[in-house]
């Protein structure tokens, strides 16, 4: 009973960190998929998109060297902050055109006087 239990032991150790990588690494694809498909929304061309994408690449490369030092739970919550400010790019950047048609829109209105 004594010599198992240490077995036990490390065997859930190595479990618990092989999930760790796992899920580190379904993380890093989802976030570097999302800074992809900013840049593909042209984020870059969007001052306040470009922002946000700049800084979710900066994560994710931060990310990617706690993972090289073996920090996986750091580096997963690093990737999901890259993750969520490259869909805030995303989003900046899907919104900008919207946001310029309504802009004409409202310019073409003749003014109304009370």
């Amino acid at each position: 009973m004594r010599r198992t239990l240490p077995l036990v032991l490390m065997g859930s150790l190595f479990l618990a960190c092989a999930a760790g990588r796992s899920a580190t690494r379904e993380q890093r694809a989802s976030s570097l998929s999302s800074v992809s498909a900013a840049r593909q929304a042209g984020a870059e061309e969007v001052p306040e998109a470009a922002t946000y994408l700049a800084l979710a690449e900066e994560e994710a490369t931060r990310a990617e060297a706690l993972m090289r030092d073996g920090k996986h739970r750091d580096a997963q919550h690093m990737f999901e902050r890259a993750e969520a400010d490259a869909e805030l790019a995303l989003a900046l950047a899907e919104e900008a055109p919207a946001r310029a048609e309504a802009t004409r829109a409202r310019e073409r209105l003749p003014s109304v006087s009370p």
